[in-house]
């Protein structure tokens, strides 16, 4: 933790910043906008989940009015037999930064990398140097952590000569294997004989970074897909691995076959860490779950990394960023589980009460008059399941976080059991996870966005929307995001046994529980000292630093810096709407830009300091009198 905050301090991180708001509320334009209008100034790389959103992205950039040249689309669909996505994705950060950088100087020659977040992982040994000058953008929260369930047992000569247990993260309890005489002890029945033992958490690094590297090189064919990304997660660089010392323990014991099948393999966890964050010359998530889920309250809430909001580009949305005010008047609520159970969905329910269920959902469908439906459900059931064969159902994954293809879908069906495995679910809490923090970000986000595939997002509909849920809570909970706030919300929900919709009514409390976060609101009004002095710490430290400027009808940019002590001055790049700045930069001063080249006269901010100062103070800036600094974004 020291770590990570000393690194914060001397400005490795960037300005980290979120763009949070409901979905459909025009996040991607705006987002769009943004990254054509900063590319004029600085390489742009954008990662998203999926190669479709890719697409999305290229499109969206090229109705903007982004040139076509600029933009560059790499997936696995580009590789070639000579060269990979990570090579091509090299060359072209190669080609917009560091000593081969052809583009400096030069405005609106740099270009717009669109890539997916296996690519981007492949990252972590990009220079620093090479970072600096690279604005990133996440669309959709990357995946946080990774499970690895590897048959270390079958290779334990690779996992002692070349990995071996670091720091001590936690202490926790565990259930292990009952051990005699190096043997592992079984009942008469066959089953493992158990035992709960005080336990504790471990990070895995390499024994040497080189030798693992080389011999990876050189061997890792020889080992299951599986095995190989353990071992290359234990050598990222973005990626911090976890061990139970039980399941440590275990590598390398006789076990058999019978066991291996079921338990043998030993569970390794690795996770995102800070270092994917820093370096860059700025970093943006683009999310409308970002506040309640696990990577805010690891980042955010662990780390005690800020991520800004600018509150001005927000209520530039659609509704300020939120639901249109009528929202829930067009969704209906129906759940399968009754209140009598008082239990979530998972696996085990289903395997005992699929069938009921699915006859049940095909009940209320042919009331409807079975009209055309999505079905977000887990893998192992999408097959022999008579619900699935019907000509009006759409079976979808329950991750189509921003896809745009299912608008004119008036029900949803959500019994997916998004459950972790005993181990996962074990080793999230010995890592600070609650239950109900991994059920909100793994199964309430995931069904708020599954929900907003629909026709609830199109504004110009006034189709009821139809949700089938598993239980009670979860459509309640769903309700409140679409609630988006506004007082004396109700919400019309029913049991699928019932024949009358109930209205339930969503108290302020409730109703307001999803915007609260700790994430910093950055507008037009006034700060604190303690949050003036955070900004001027985080944003002014380092050689990426900022200095958000305030315009005479309250317009927030942002302007970066980059300070060039033996030169005696600062160059400042400005990351804003070009044209937006135009309108309102009378009086303003720039004499150098980034790079040597230069800006209209009417766009100058720049003055010179003593030679050989470290870095400006706060009022070397020479702005117009009427315009103050502001300490928010």
């Amino acid at each position: 933790m020291q770590e990570y905050l000393a690194r914060n301090k001397i400005g490795n991180f960037p300005p980290l910043g979120c763009l949070e708001a409901a979905t459909g509320s025009g996040k991607s334009t705006l987002a769009y906008e943004l990254v054509k209008n900063r590319s004029r100034f600085n390489p742009q790389i954008v990662v998203c989940h999926k190669i479709e959103h890719l697409n999305q992205w290229e499109q969206g950039l090229l109705d903007a009015g982004c040139p076509e040249k600029k933009i560059e689309n790499l997936n696995h669909k580009r590789a070639t037999k000579d060269l990979s996505v990570s090579a091509q994705t090299q060359q072209w950060i190669n080609r917009y930064t560091g000593k081969k950088n052809c583009t400096a100087g030069i405005a609106g020659a740099s270009g717009i990398l669109l890539i997916t977040q296996e690519t981007f992982k492949h990252l972590s040994r990009l220079e620093r140097p090479q970072r600096w000058d690279i604005d990133l953008y996440f669309d959709e929260l990357p995946t946080l952590f990774q499970p690895h369930n590897t048959k270390v047992h079958n290779f334990p000569e690779t996992v002692k000569d070349y990995v071996k247990l670091d720091r001590l993260v936690s202490h926790c309890k565990s259930e292990v294997p009952v051990i005699k005489d190096g043997k592992v002890q079984y009942y008469k029945n066959g089953r493992v004989k158990q035992k709960t033992i005080d336990d504790r958490v471990f990070t895995v690094i390499p024994n040497s970074v080189r030798e693992l590297r080389d011999h990876l090189e050189n061997h890792a064919q020889t080992y299951h897909q599986s095995e190989r990304k353990f071992l290359y997660a234990v050598l990222s660089r973005v990626e911090t691995v976890y061990v139970k010392n039980s399941q440590w323990e275990m590598i390398g014991k006789p076990l058999k076959k019978k066991y291996d099948s079921e338990d043998g393999e030993t569970y390794f966890l690795s996770q995102l860490n800070s270092g994917f964050l820093s370096g860059w010359n700025s970093c943006t998530v683009i999310s409308a779950d970002f506040s309640l889920s696990m990577f805010h309250h690891r980042f955010s809430s662990i780390h005690k990394l800020k991520f800004l909001r600018n509150a001005v580009y927000k209520n530039s949305l659609r509704y300020g960023g939120n639901h249109k005010p009528n929202c829930l008047d067009r969704l209906q609520f129906i759940y399968v589980i009754s209140d009598d159970e008082k239990r979530r969905n998972s696996k085990e329910y289903l395997k005992g009460h699929g069938t009921n269920v699915d006859n049940k959902l095909m009940r209320e469908l042919r009331k409807m008059g079975n009209p055309n439906f999505l079905l977000a459900t887990n893998n192992d059931r999408r097959e022999d399941r008579e619900i699935t064969c019907l000509d009006n159902c759409t079976v979808i994954s329950a991750k189509e976080h921003g896809s745009n293809k299912f608008q004119d879908k008036n029900v949803i069906v959500f019994d997916a059991a998004l459950n972790n495995t005993p181990k996962q679910q074990s080793m999230l809490a010995a890592l600070g996870y609650t239950d109900d923090l991994i059920y909100q970000d793994m199964t309430l986000n995931t069904v708020y966005q599954t929900v907003s595939r629909s026709s609830i997002r199109d504004d110009k509909s006034e189709a009821v929307v139809t949700v089938f849920l598993m239980d009670r809570s979860s459509a309640v909970e769903t309700a409140k995001r679409f609630a988006s706030g506004y007082p004396d919300q109700v919400v019309r929900i029913r049991h699928i046994d019932e024949n009358e919709f109930a209205c339930h009514l969503l108290e302020p409390s409730e109703v307001d529980s999803t915007s609260s976060t700790s994430t910093k609101d950055c507008g037009s009004g006034a700060t604190t000292r303690r949050h003036r002095r955070k900004m001027r710490n985080i944003g002014s430290s380092g050689r990426n630093g900022y200095i958000p400027v305030t315009m005479p009808d309250c317009t927030n940019f942002l302007v970066f810096n980059s300070l060039y002590s033996t030169a005696g001055s600062v160059q400042i790049r400005m990351i804003a709407d070009f044209q937006q700045f135009q309108q309102v930069s009378s009086g303003f001063t720039l004499t150098s830009f980034a790079g040597g080249a230069s800006l209209p006269s009417h766009v100058k901010l720049i003055r010179q300091i003593k030679a050989g100062a470290k870095r400006p103070p706060r009022e070397a800036v020479n702005v117009h009198p009427k315009v103050k600094v502001a300490t928010s974004l």
